[in-house]
């Protein structure tokens, strides 16, 4: 397994007295205080109840100062100025983990490194069939509703997104502390995902005409049955001549059909003439 240069950032621990007591506080790890965060809010719709927020985090990272771990009642009876300084303590740790792993992010063709305190990760995005396995296992029907497992989907990005930047496999997120597992998931995000306004941008571009650059290629590939991988590398010169000569064909096709449809062979509508009967006799 591989560790920091520095073990400081990720093994940081204070003391604090609360109530007359001593605790323990330690800075989690990001596998730990996600999961804080997600049990938070897994059973609600919206924002995670604030007390309830409070509590799983201070779980995590607050123990007895004579080592046995404290339990949600015990929290619970605290007064409530001796748990904020409980959690003030844990989020100080992590502003202090965040400065001294000197994070840096870099782009990389396709993906992005990120060298945190001696330890070089290399993100790449990951793929159409990647996505969907981990959307797939990450799915959860509870009493006939439909759940996605967060946790576990980001975990499944992560195995197939990073890697050592010299090739080794099995980055393991459960050693990483707060502040890196932020930077990657942020990264990953911006690799992987889809701006929320993507839709509304492309159905903007429909209406008014202009040429989406992915609603061209779909254009491409449906009018030639080509893959997307056989229409990027194309030349940029041959891919607009190819659009022009489809949008020409299009309107053609809409003005014949046009034409067809009130032309002097189609037979007239007798609706607004009930009880009138016409013969049309039609010549060769």
């Amino acid at each position: 397994m591989r560790q920091f240069e520095n073990d400081a950032p990720v093994l940081s621990r204070t003391e604090v007295e609360a109530d007359g007591r001593i605790f323990i506080v330690e800075a989690p790890r990001w596998t730990e205080w996600q999961a804080a965060l997600d049990r938070a809010s897994s059973d609600r719709q919206g924002p995670a109840d604030p007390r309830l927020l409070l509590e799983e985090c201070l779980l995590v990272c607050v123990r007895a100062a004579e080592g046995s771990a404290i339990t949600r009642k015990d929290l619970r009876e605290l007064p409530a100025p001796d748990g904020d300084k409980l959690l003030a303590a844990a989020l100080a740790m992590i502003a202090g983990q965040r400065e001294a792993l000197r994070l840096s992010v870099e782009p990389c063709g396709r993906g992005t490194k990120i060298r945190a305190d001696g330890m070089r990760l290399l993100l790449k995005p990951w793929t159409f069939g990647e996505r969907n396995d981990a959307l797939r296992r990450s799915l959860q029907l509870q009493e006939g509703r439909v759940r996605l497992d967060l946790g576990l989907y980001e975990k499944l990005m992560i195995a197939a997104c990073v890697t050592w930047e010299d090739g080794g496999e099995g980055a393991d997120p459960a050693e990483w502390p707060v502040p890196l597992g932020e930077t990657v998931m942020r990264e990953l995000d911006r690799l992987n995902g889809v701006d929320p306004d993507y839709e509304d941008t492309a159905a903007a571009c429909l209406r008014s005409g202009i040429d989406h650059p992915d609603l061209a290629m779909i254009r491409l590939c449906r009018a030639f049955r080509w893959s997307p991988e056989q229409i990027e590398p194309m030349n940029a010169r041959m891919g607009e001549s190819l659009l022009a000569g489809l949008r020409v064909l299009e309107r053609q096709a809409a003005a014949a059909a046009h034409s067809e449809g009130t032309g002097v062979n189609s037979l007239p509508s007798s609706s607004s003439d009930t009880g009138v009967t016409r013969i049309v006799i039609l010549e060769e």
